[in-house]
């Protein structure tokens, strides 16, 4: 064991007395090198005495390189701070695994939390972790849903909560067993969507292509009959992905989000009689249509007319694929065009393919086959109740008990 000297104790270095009775250690910028424009700012050391000391020493290094004139190098966070968790956690391989999106989601909430102005102290993220406590979680999850903020300051909890979760298996040392992120009891509860019917999909896709917009109808049917989430629809499907020379009756699926792309199957053949069955008909008949238009244009399969100045979209030579605000619109247009509801979304038309699988009492495993669901439970958020499933389950309860009354 390394022996602690006082004499060791970098400059600029002070320590204050907890009401545990502990020792804390905190670094601050003199005043002369904060007025002629030093950027670095003053941090929490922790309380481990080794750990504070090593981490004022390396502050004391870049507040040399501003005094000569040089840029300090970049400055990691103070280990066990909330900020070094969150260094931690992006190199962790469940940070890894995200998808664009879902990664740029959790920065946010890393960076609302790390910055949340704690009056009278630091930002959180300069607090060392045994000093977040309960209380101190209950005061920023207040404080961020009475500005407004509840479904991102749940989403930050939920953040927040999983890395203290994942990094504290790996540094059980500088993270405490006690996840103060754990239990918090949340307001907001998050919307159930309601699935569009098959009825209001027709609806959908015939509007669209009165509209002019055939790809939008596409990408409706794909969200229902291939289950793929919107975001991989606009973004990921490529025209190599349907029906490639090597795969002529399937299509690939890209599932971004729980990493479970797969190959599904457009039409089989019969074994014994040679007959051919097309599974999704009006699919293929609007992937030929929006082939005749846009397919030399690009890679993707569901794009839009780029036009410049006063050009009407059927005039456009370029095709580029659509932002998520301009296809949110768009998809919102074309239903009010068909009359349909707000609750008509490309989401709404995934549930209610699923819903649609649960109707025709698919079982569970087949489900997921299709879905590409790893976990079973998740199934319970996309599955909705229908009369369908009330009349067949009324139906089987009686014949269950005319059985019975037989015997």
């Amino acid at each position: 064991m390394s022996v602690i000297r006082v004499t060791d104790k970098p400059a600029n270095v002070r320590q204050k007395s907890l009401r545990t009775g502990e020792t804390a250690w905190f670094w601050e910028v003199p005043s002369k090198d904060r007025k002629a424009g030093c950027k670095l700012e003053n941090c929490a050391l922790g309380t481990d005495t080794a750990k504070a000391w090593q981490k004022g020493a390396e502050l004391n290094k870049a507040l040399a390189a501003f005094r000569q004139g040089r840029a300090p190098e970049f400055l990691p966070a103070s280990i066990g701070t909330f900020d070094w968790l969150c260094e931690q956690y992006r190199k962790h391989h469940r940070y890894k695994a995200l998808n664009p999106k879902s990664r740029d989601q959790v920065e946010i909430a890393m960076a609302r939390l790390g910055k949340f102005p704690v009056p009278g102290a630091e930002p959180l993220g300069k607090w060392p972790l045994e000093l977040i406590d309960t209380e101190v979680v209950d005061i920023v999850y207040d404080t961020l849903r009475s500005s407004g903020l509840t479904r991102q300051a749940n989403y930050a909890i939920d953040t927040a909560r999983t890395m203290w979760k994942r990094i504290g298996r790996k540094q059980k040392r500088l993270v405490p067993a006690l996840n103060p992120f754990e239990g918090l009891e949340m307001g907001y509860k998050k919307k159930e969507t309601t699935p569009a019917t098959w009825d209001e999909l027709l609806a959908f896709v015939d509007a669209a292509e009165e509209m002019g917009w055939p790809q939008m109808a596409f990408a409706a049917l794909v969200c229902w009959e291939l289950l793929q989430r919107p975001e991989n629809v606009f973004n990921d499907l490529l025209w190599s992905h349907w029906r490639p020379a090597e795969r002529p009756d399937q299509v690939w699926v890209e599932h971004g989000k729980n990493d479970a792309s797969d190959w599904a199957y457009l039409e089989d053949t019969d074994p014994e009689t040679g007959d051919l069955t097309i599974f999704y008909p009006e699919l293929d008949r609007l992937a030929r249509v929006i082939a005749d238009v846009t397919r030399p244009q690009g890679p993707m399969m569901v794009t839009r007319p780029v036009v410049r100045g006063n050009q009407k979209p059927e005039n456009a030579k370029a095709w580029g694929p659509m932002p998520d605000r301009f296809r949110q619109k768009l998809t919102r247009d074309i239903a009010k065009a068909a009359g349909l509801g707000p609750h008509v979304t490309m989401t709404s038309f995934r549930h209610g393919g699923m819903t649609e699988l649960a109707d025709g009492e698919l079982p569970d495993t087949l489900m997921q086959a299709l879905s590409r669901h790893k976990q079973r439970q998740t199934l319970d958020h996309y599955v909705h109740r229908t009369g369908v499933q009330k009349l067949k389950a009324a139906r089987l309860r009686l014949a269950s008990r005319q059985d019975r009354a037989r015997t």
